[in-house]
């Protein structure tokens, strides 16, 4: 399903040798979707793009209040496909997912919120360090 308003950001995460990718996207109304593209396992094999689920805040976000910026990185053990999805939004809070590759029975993900200083947050980065992962 498309954004109830514009998407603001694009990100993907993949684990080694596997044949899925998670593509995360962010946008108007604090909304992220999230999609698993599955890869042809042959050149003459099509890929596949299917919907996860969702991401809301609770309450009722405003137009004006918006997520800016996403980055996703893998979790350890890849066997498992997790991945770590951050998320910033217009006052300068940060949306915290953790997801799994694998169906959910419900098509909404809740996430931990971690409040900011109400400046924008623009844009993100994640970093692999040391076995840790930095914003």
């Amino acid at each position: 399903p498309p954004h109830e308003s514009c998407v603001r950001g694009v990100c993907s995460s993949h684990h080694p040798n596997a044949n899925s990718t998670l593509l995360a996207t962010c946008g108007g109304k604090l909304s992220m979707e999230f999609y698993i593209l599955c890869h042809g396992s042959s050149p003459s094999k099509t890929s596949t793009v299917s919907l996860l689920c969702s991401y809301r805040t609770l309450g009722k976000a405003t137009i004006d209040h918006r997520m800016n910026a996403v980055r996703a990185s893998p979790l350890h053990p890849h066997d498992k496909k997790s991945h770590m999805i951050l998320s910033g939004d217009s006052d300068g809070n940060l949306h915290l997912c953790v997801l799994s590759e694998k169906a959910l029975a419900r098509k909404t993900t809740i996430g931990t919120k971690l409040h900011g200083n109400g400046r924008p947050i623009l844009c993100l980065e994640l970093i692999r360090c040391f076995g840790k992962i930095l914003a």
